[in-house]
């Protein structure tokens, strides 16, 4: 009879050339009610093969047609031909519920047995050794043919260390991608189009699991796949492009997890997206476990990095995250550990900790405890000044000072006690301002003796904004002494095979590059009897010999490119005409000055017979020239001899990486050892490090220290500042109210 449902037949080839036939179900399904049996991942899968090394893949023949259809399913599987309809007796593909339904029959028929695991038909058998193998893939068949199935023999493998499960490379050493898809993403083209970048992103998507911080590689790709972003193809996506392939290509085998082993969980956050990565150290070799990444939001995005590296350590917070309680146990007692937490802890307190606001109960308080004040205040209700040196800095504006509720006025600044002016110039200089205008913010609210002399002190030890201050002036020029013979110093940066040509030097000057630092070199010098000096670090005005000539080398160098000729071919033909033009310095040509004579060049010449330049002369004349040129550099340069000497405390130069950098260490040093322009700077337990003199600052260190035993008096208060001029105070005026209709000029 007619059967209330017929999908039309569709026909798939297969890889191998037979015909797949299918049904399409789609109206079908709609009145299936599935079982929603869970399917197990690859990832959930591959945790289980950890200590495996042997393998073995089965693979079931027309795995969903061994599984018999109930009688009352049969229906719903109608298709029509052209010879009329026809449904299936076994399970068939195509049905919403088969994969979920196969999944869970194979459990059950594989339930029990050690070393195996299935996904769908596809099923892998592994041991530790190949004794435990065997016995476990004896027991699967024994159990599948017990359950009447039969495997596909073309599609198994069977006992080897390494096989293809699921799309990942599986082996004893950890899980790789598949070596296909591996070549797919090596052999894709550059994309043309928005279409070919989605696409290419899935495949690339397929394999992050192996690729580190993939979210933020693949950001500039992902971001051409929106429809508001118009197609532009640049050096950033090609970047990102090469990148993938690079990472996929690269050594991608991650470990299989050990619970035994020590577990590392490193996470990132970069200005586009999340990474964390998940490492074990396993046989003493540090090897990852797993990758994570994602993209942030268009909101997060805007966060600040600090903001954003919290962000990524709580990456599934709260409720989603499954971890139990167990993984949250504290770290083993170590005591040393904690200690040297706690005290990082305090340090970390005290140094960022903020000073509340003062307020009029503290000043008040404080001042009823300070016993000049106290004298003050009597001395303002009776009228009456001792001549004391302690209360002469407060006479000299007596008529200006005044009581208003147990707190002493001057005008309207308040007199602050001692033991609240340094919390006092504490509050002023939060914001780290200059002297001037932390003078000019006191001024306006309080006053005490000395004030500007405390001000001037604590910010000339203030290391914060010492740090920030100006370049210290560069001392004057050290002129270098010309050899007395040629060849007996040599400045280098670069060096070949020269002394199998003009023999040994005396003296080599070089800077403090690993190739002239390590040990291979410092024997060979001591072997050919050659006396090496380094120059000081990040100082290549000490090597000025070479550098100004590679400025000049550079020169010819990008002259040979713009001709479109090479730059190493035409460096000889340089080096030839160099050599024999007279040098600026001695008057004489290098190779004059070092053979003796004059040579060669395509210039046309006349022998003449002139007397030699004798080395006397060359060396005045390179005096005179570079006395000239001290002369004039000092001068421009607004050169300062350093008075630096041992033991001072110093800043020392930082190299500035963004504009919010210090130019200076805020941590000073001291000065252990001071060698012409170069100095010695230690610090704590750190190696001693050798630096020029213009590369260090000094701290002042002011004549006198400010105590809380010593009171300002007289001589250390307004003594040295400019004499106020007594003042009365000020009548307040206003307009009488006869003229409030009146407009005046």
């Amino acid at each position: 009879g007619p059967s209330p449902w017929v999908s039309p037949l569709v026909a798939v080839p297969k890889p191998n050339g037979d015909i797949r036939v299918c049904v399409d179900m789609r109206q079908a399904n709609s009145a299936i009610i599935r079982e929603r049996h869970p399917i197990p991942t690859i990832e959930e899968t591959l945790q289980e093969l950890q200590g495996a090394t042997v393998f073995s893949k089965l693979d079931l023949r027309s795995a969903y047609h061994q599984i018999e259809l109930h009688p009352e399913s049969r229906p719903i599987t109608t298709f029509a031909t052209q010879k009329g309809l026809y449904q299936y007796t076994r399970l068939m593909f195509g049905v919403s519920s088969a994969p979920e339904v196969y999944q869970h029959i194979i459990q059950q028929i594989l339930q029990g047995l050690p070393g195996v695991r299935n996904i769908s038909n596809d099923i892998i058998v592994f041991g530790k050794t190949k004794d435990e193998h065997d016995q476990n893939l004896n027991n699967v068949i024994q159990r599948l043919q017990e359950s009447g199935l039969t495997l596909n023999k073309d599609k198994c493998l069977f006992g080897v260390s390494n096989l293809t499960f699921f799309g990942h490379e599986v082996s004893a050493s950890g899980v790789s991608p598949d070596t296909k898809k591996v070549e797919a993403i090596r052999e894709a083209r550059i994309p043309t189009n928005a279409a070919e970048v989605r696409s290419f992103l899935g495949l690339a998507t397929y394999c992050s699991r192996f690729i580190p911080n993939f979210a933020t590689v693949a950001d500039p790709l992902r971001l051409l796949t929106r429809k508001s972003t118009p197609w532009q193809w640049n050096s950033i996506h090609q970047n990102a492009f090469d990148t993938l392939k690079n990472l996929l290509t690269g050594n991608t085998v991650m470990a299989h997890h050990d619970p035994s082993a020590p577990t590392h969980l490193r996470v990132d956050a970069s200005p586009v997206g999340l990474g964390a990565m998940l490492t074990q150290t396993q046989h003493g070799i540090t090897k990852p476990i797993a990758y994570a990444s994602r993209t942030l939001s268009n909101v997060e995005r805007r966060y600040s990095q600090t903001e954003k590296e919290a962000l990524v350590i709580q990456y599934i917070p709260g409720a989603e995250n499954p971890a139990d309680v167990l993984s949250r146990l504290p770290l083993p007692h170590q005591p040393h550990v904690e200690r040297s937490i706690a005290d990082e802890y305090v340090n970390y307190i005290v140094s960022n900790s903020v000073p509340k606001a003062m307020t009029l109960e503290q000043i008040e308080k404080a001042s009823l405890a300070d016993p000049i004040l106290q004298r003050i205040h009597t001395c303002i209700t009776s009228g009456t000044w001792p001549k004391e040196p302690d209360l002469r800095p407060y006479m000299q504006v007596n008529s200006e000072l005044c009581v208003q509720n147990g707190i002493i006025l001057r005008g309207t600044r308040i007199v602050i006690p001692f033991d609240l002016q340094k919390p006092t110039l504490e509050l002023a200089h939060q914001g780290h301002q200059g002297i001037v205008k932390t003078k000019q913010l006191l001024r306006q609210k309080v006053w005490w003796p000395g004030i500007d002399k405390d001000v001037d002190k604590m910010i000339s030890q203030c290391l914060p904004c010492q740090a920030q201050g100006p370049k210290t002036n560069p001392e004057p020029l050290h002129m270098s002494t010309m050899p007395t013979e040629p060849w007996h110093t040599l400045h280098i940066d670069l060096c070949e095979n020269i002394f199998s040509q003009f023999g040994y030097p005396e003296e080599m000057v070089s800077d403090n590059g690993p190739q002239f630092t390590s040990h291979e070199f410092k024997s060979f010098l001591h072997s050919c009897g050659i006396k090496h000096r380094l120059i000081t670090p990040y100082w290549p005005a000490a090597n000025a010999t070479v550098e100004r000539f590679n400025k000049t080398l550079g020169k010819a160098v990008k002259a040979a490119h713009a001709e479109g000729r090479n730059w190493k071919q035409e460096l000889p033909k340089f080096f030839m005409m160099y050599r024999a033009t007279p040098h600026i310095s001695t008057g004489i040509s290098p190779a004059e000055l070092f053979f003796g004579r004059r040579i060669k060049t395509k210039l046309p010449h006349i022998r003449v017979d002139q007397p030699s330049p004798t080395l006397e002369a060359a060396c005045e004349h390179d005096h005179n020239h570079k006395q000239r040129t001290k002369e004039y550099a000092d001068k421009t340069q607004h050169a300062i001899s350093s008075t630096i000497k041992e033991g001072d405390v110093v800043l020392l130069k930082e190299l500035k990486k963004n504009k919010l950098s210090s130019s200076y260490d805020p941590q000073p040093y001291t000065i252990i050892k001071k060698k012409g322009p170069s100095v010695f700077l230690k610090r704590g337990d750190e190696p001693c490090i050798m630096q020029n003199v213009s590369f260090v600052r000094k701290l002042p260190t002011p004549n006198e220290k400010r105590s809380d035993q010593k009171r300002c008096t007289s001589r250390t208060g307004e003594q040295h500042q400019t004499k106020p001029t007594e003042r009365q105070p000020v009548r307040g005026h206003k307009l009488p109210a006869r003229l409030k209709d009146f407009v005046l000029d």
